[in-house]
C-alpha cells in the first residue's frame, strides 16, 4: 500500500483526534504543533536541564513549519529557536515562549487542511524522505539545510535570500512563481508526439476555459498531434491515448492535460491503465477521484497545480463551482512528481498551458 494512503488512514484513525496545538506549544515531548506533531525534541544535559534538539535537524523543522504555513520558510527562522532552546536551559520558559513568538508565525486556523498535511508530513520524513524533498514535492523552495550536512549557501536564492529549487527565483513575486511552473509545465510536455486536452464541466455547455484555449496550444505546438475532449469523453480520450502510444512506439510519447473535471477525467483514465509520458491537471474537480496509488503507477511525470484562489487577485465564479465540485485542493501531495499551489483563479489555470 503506498505511504500516503497508510498516512491518510492514520489520520482519519487516530491522528485527527489528539489536542490541537495552533501555535507553536511547549509539550512534555518538546515543540508541537497541529495535531501532536513533534517539531523538535526536549534533550537533556548532565545537570539535567533542559533545550531543544535543535542540531542537525534543521531541514526537518524548515520543511515542517513550511508545509503548516504553506509557504517557503526563511533559513534565518530558526534563530528563533535556537533563542528560545538557550531560554530553556536556564529555566525561563516565559523567555523561550517570547522567542517563538517573535517568529511571526500566525495561529493557524481552526478549520485548517494544515494539521493533516503536517502530520502526513511528518511521517514521509519518518520513512526516510528528507526535509528538502518534502518541500519540494509541496513546491516549497528548500533549505541550505541538508541531511547529510552538506551547506548549499553559495546556490541561487530569491531575493528574500530563500533557497529554490533548480536554481529558479520562486518567491520573489507570484508572477515568477507562475512561470516557474509554466516553465515545469512546458518542460513535461516537450517532446511529446500527443498530447491530449480535456476541458471541464463547463465547456460542455459553453467556451469554456479549455476550449477557447485549445486552437491557441495546438497553433503552439507545430508538428504535434493535438485532440480535444470534453470531461465526459472518457473513453474516446482513453481509446486515443493508447491509439497514439501504438503509432508513436511509447507511451512516454504521449501526454493528457486536463482542467477541472476535465482533471479528475484524465486522471482516472490513467488510473484505470492508460499509461502516459506526462499528466497535467490543472486545479482537478471531483466528489470521488480515482486510486491516486495508481495514477502515479501509469503517468510517467504527474504535474497538479491548485489554484489558492483565496490569495488570487479579484473574483471568479469558477472557484465557487469548483469547491462545490469537489476540488481536489492539495490531496495530490506525496502522489504527483510535482505538485504546485498557485495563488491564481480556477479558470485561470489555463494560462499556464502557454507563454504569457
Amino acid at each position: 500500500m503506498q505511504m500516503h494512503e497508510r498516512l491518510q488512514k492514520a489520520w482519519l484513525a487516530e491522528g485527527r483526534y489528539r489536542t490541537t496545538h495552533r501555535t507553536l506549544t511547549f509539550t512534555d515531548q518538546g515543540l508541537e504543533l497541529g495535531k501532536g506533531t513533534l517539531l523538535v525534541k526536549f534533550i537533556q544535559d548532565q545537570w539535567d536541564r533542559r533545550s531543544l534538539d535543535i542540531e542537525g535537524q534543521e531541514e526537518r523543522i524548515l520543511a515542517l513549519l513550511s508545509v503548516a504555513w504553506d509557504t517557503p520558510m526563511p533559513d534565518g527562522i530558526l534563530q528563533h529557536f535556537h533563542s528560545a532552546s538557550r531560554a530553556l536551559s536556564k529555566g525561563e520558559m516565559v523567555q523561550a515562549c517570547l522567542h517563538l513568538a517573535y517568529t511571526g508565525l500566525q495561529p493557524l486556523d481552526h478549520d485548517s487542511d494544515s494539521f493533516r498535511l503536517l502530520f502526513i508530513a511528518d511521517g514521509f520524513l519518518e520513512a526516510g524522505l528528507t526535509g528538502n524533498e518534502i518541500r519540494k514535492a509541496w513546491g516549497l523552495g528548500r533549505s541550505k539545510f541538508r541531511k547529510d550536512g552538506h551547506d548549499v549557501s553559495g546556490e541561487a536564492r530569491d531575493d528574500h535570500g530563500r533557497w529554490v529549487e533548480d536554481g529558479t527565483s520562486g518567491a520573489d513575486g507570484e508572477n515568477t512563481k507562475l512561470d516557474y511552473i509554466r516553465q515545469k509545465i512546458a518542460d513535461a510536455l516537450q517532446n511529446k508526439k500527443a498530447i491530449a486536452i480535456v476541458g471541464g464541466a463547463a465547456d460542455s455547455i459553453s467556451r469554456g476555459a479549455m476550449k477557447s484555449l485549445f486552437r491557441d496550444f495546438q497553433n503552439a505546438h507545430p508538428g504535434v498531434q493535438v485532440e480535444y475532449f470534453t470531461h465526459d469523453e472518457g473513453s474516446r480520450l482513453s481509446a486515443w491515448l493508447n491509439e497514439q502510444s501504438q503509432l508513436n512506439g511509447s507511451s512516454d510519447a504521449v501526454a493528457v492535460v486536463g482542467h477541472s473535471y476535465g482533471g479528475d477525467t484524465a486522471a482516472s483514465e490513467v488510473a484505470d491503465g492508460t499509461k502516459v509520458g506526462a499528466l497535467i491537471t490543472l486545479d482537478p474537480v471531483s466528489r470521488f477521484p480515482p486510486n491516486l496509488k495508481d495514477v502515479t503507477k501509469n503517468a510517467g511525470t504527474w504535474i497538479n497545480v491548485n489554484a489558492n484562489s483565496d490569495n488570487a487577485d479579484g473574483k471568479d465564479n469558477g472557484d465557487t463551482v469548483a469547491h462545490w465540485g469537489g476540488k481536489w485542493g492539495r490531496d495530490p501531495i506525496g502522489s504527483a512528481t510535482q505538485h504546485y499551489n498557485a495563488n491564481i483563479h480556477h479558470t485561470g489555470v489555463r494560462g499556464l498551458l502557454l507563454s504569457p
